[in-house]
């Protein structure tokens, strides 16, 4: 709540900033800081957001964004970052400066009581930082989105002071449960007080199910008649228990392989993907390389493009599986990215697209009849991370506004063919064609957040985010 403004007497730059250690910022790593408020008594002549990184509990370290914006005077201003930050769980300090001329109080803060230290921090002119002396707190906060990552590494204590030649013990802990299989990296960080060496930061890694399960490399195959024989090298590691083999996902072997080959009998006609794993006394390796073979026999043909649905760009890692929906069990696959051939035989297929960070998409019931021909291009929506690579600099013909909006948008613009906007997660929540010069777009169902407006028109397709409050 406001309850008075604070400047300087004469006049100067005062800079107002919140702190926020590193042990009320764990729980937040993995999530975007991306608008900042503050409330704005006297009109400055000029202000910026600042965000510092990890510092000192009584400086901040590095800007990492710094961005000007106009404010609104005797009111709540929310700034939309024009890069969010991505948190990591370190300390983080969260500021604005406002320039200002003698007898104004631009600054705005609450009724307190002071949280001395975390919300009351100042400086002058961009001198030493120094605690406000009030019983009040900035009206100061940051805003979050996006969900939080796993914390699977715990420290007690996390916080501490020790003297010259002192030592102490901090124990940690680790949780890999929800964890994916692979490697996980994390950093410990002291302070000291010492300037030549202001920082210390340990490395921790987490080994996960694999990397120290090794799986079987240099998988190769080959080809008689229906029949495919695989052979592979074995990784280097003396726990090793045997192999799985997988055809097209499905673990084709009754029980682990104990030799460096395996011979599949009477494949179907077709494209099929083979790829092997290790079986250890601790687990099961992640999948070799895939090796890819074909079938001959009386077939169809299904190929096309893998690409992104905001940038248009080809999707280089890609699989396209086609399952058979007479028997359920039959699955090709192919791994070669932006352009795919799947030789399949007679019958009705689900064929399905997806690749790591976008939202599967199945062409459902398709039927394929011997020696045909089919061309179909799949376009992926991201599963995050909508915003990487949109430049809202760009000067394109089309306008949206209001945004950040409430109710209703408006898009205008000429030869206007598609408005859709889209989720983070890559759904596509609205959608209109067949449009005029200038469209409102009723978004009051929609819930409050982040989404993507995208414009198609005669000549480009025009991408945005737009916050709806």
């Amino acid at each position: 709540m406001f309850a008075s403004g604070i400047g300087v007497f004469n006049g100067a730059t005062l800079y107002a900033a919140s702190y926020f250690p590193a042990d009320s910022m764990s729980q937040y790593a993995g999530m975007y800081l991306d608008m900042v408020e503050m409330y704005i008594n006297d009109l400055p002549i000029e202000a910026k957001v600042i965000i510092y990184g990890m510092g000192t509990s009584t400086s901040p370290g590095d800007i990492l964004i710094e961005q000007e914006f106009v404010p609104v005077e005797n009111a709540w201003n929310l700034i939309d970052l024009t890069y969010p930050i991505l948190l990591d769980g370190d300390d983080l300090w969260i500021a604005y400066s406002a320039v200002h001329n003698g007898g104004q109080a631009p600054c705005g803060a609450d009724v307190g009581p002071a949280v001395i230290g975390l919300g009351d921090w100042y400086s002058v002119d961009g001198g030493p930082w120094s605690i406000l002396g009030l019983d009040r707190n900035w009206n100061l906060a940051g805003h979050l989105t996006y969900e939080p990552i796993v914390e699977w590494l715990h420290a007690s204590p996390l916080s501490g002071t020790l003297g010259q030649d002192e030592t102490t013990t901090i124990e940690l802990s680790f949780d890999s449960q929800y964890l994916e299989e692979g490697v996980h990296e994390a950093q410990l960080i002291f302070t000291s007080n010492d300037p030549s060496n202001p920082q210390v930061i340990i490395p921790v890694v987490l080994d996960v199910g694999g990397g120290s399960l090794n799986p079987p490399e240099n998988l190769s195959a080959e080809v008689t008649n229906s029949d495919v024989t695989l052979t592979w090298d074995a990784p280097n590691n003396t726990m090793l228990m045997g192999y799985n083999i997988y055809r097209d996902e499905v673990k084709i072997n009754p029980a682990p392989v104990t030799q460096t080959t395996y011979f599949d009998p009477g494949v179907a006609p077709g494209t099929h993907l083979y790829s092997a794993t290790a079986l250890y006394s601790y687990g099961e390796s992640a999948k070799s390389d895939p090796v890819q073979v074909f079938i001959e026999g009386d077939v169809g043909k299904i190929h096309g493009f893998v690409r992104d649905a905001v940038t248009n760009l080809a999707i280089e890692k890609a699989i396209i599986t086609a399952t058979n929906t007479e028997n359920g069990v039959i699955t090709f696959n192919t791994p070669f990215g932006a352009y795919y051939s799947l030789l399949l035989p007679a019958g009705y297929y689900d064929v399905t697209c997806k690749s790591d960070g976008y939202e599967s998409f199945t062409l459902a019931n398709v039927s394929v009849i011997e020696n045909m021909n089919k061309a179909y291009t799949f376009y992926l929506q991201p599963l995050t991370d909508l915003l990487t690579g949109l430049d809202d600099e760009h000067n394109y013909p089309v306008s949206i506004y209001p945004n950040p909006a409430r109710d209703q948008i408006f898009v205008t613009g000429e030869d206007l063919l598609k408005i859709e906007i889209v989720s983070q997660t890559g759904k596509v929540m609205l959608g209109f064609e067949g449009l005029s010069g200038k469209q409102t777009v009723d978004i009051s169902r929609l819930p409050v957040g982040i989404y993507i407006i995208r414009v198609t028109t005669k000549n480009s397709v025009i991408t945005e985010k737009l916050i709806i409050r």
